[in-house]
Order: C-alpha cells, then sequence, then structure tokens
C-alpha cells in the first residue's frame, strides 16, 4: 500500500488506475475499453479467445492481458458473441 500511495503522491493523484466507470463497445473487428484516462483498443488480430461462464466474459489478448465483464452489465450478448465467433474462425 505504501508504493501505491507514493506512487500517487508523484503522479499528482492523476493515476486512478482499474478505478472508476469503465465502458466497453464490441464491434465485429474490436473491442474497446474506454475510462477517464483514455480509451483502448483490442483488433480482432490482437484478441486470442473469447471464453463464457454463466456469469462473465472472459476476454484474453494475445500479450497475456484480459478482462472480465460481468454478464449482468451488458444489454445485450449478440455483439460478443458475434466477435467470439470471429475470434474462433480467425484463429483456426
Amino acid at each position: 500500500m505504501g508504493v501505491f500511495l507514493l506512487f500517487l503522491r508523484f503522479s499528482g493523484g492523476k493515476f486512478r488506475g482499474f478505478f472508476g466507470a469503465h465502458v466497453f463497445e464490441v464491434s465485429d473487428y474490436c473491442f474497446t475499453e474506454s475510462h477517464a484516462d483514455g480509451k483502448r483498443e483490442l483488433r480482432l488480430a490482437g484478441i486470442r479467445h473469447i471464453g463464457e461462464t454463466q456469469t462473465h466474459f472472459f476476454v484474453i489478448s494475445t500479450t497475456g492481458g484480459g478482462h472480465v465483464l460481468p454478464k449482468r452489465d451488458f444489454q445485450d450478448y449478440d455483439a460478443l458473441h458475434s466477435l467470439q465467433v470471429r475470434v474462433t474462425k480467425h484463429g483456426a
């Protein structure tokens, strides 16, 4: 915890990390995460796998990073399912 507070002090308090609202957008060819500090886009070629359980989606990148998305936050699963099919076809 001390290192984090030190980092916050030297960053001028601008580091928010994973805190705050995140918005995820899904298109046929990419997955985009937007938050207070900016925007990150993960294109089809950069997605290794999209997994699914009863309560979550898991988007895993080719670099080994990923996102865990609770299904309760989705209004519609169709766009993510479509991207999941494209990732599977692209990887095959």
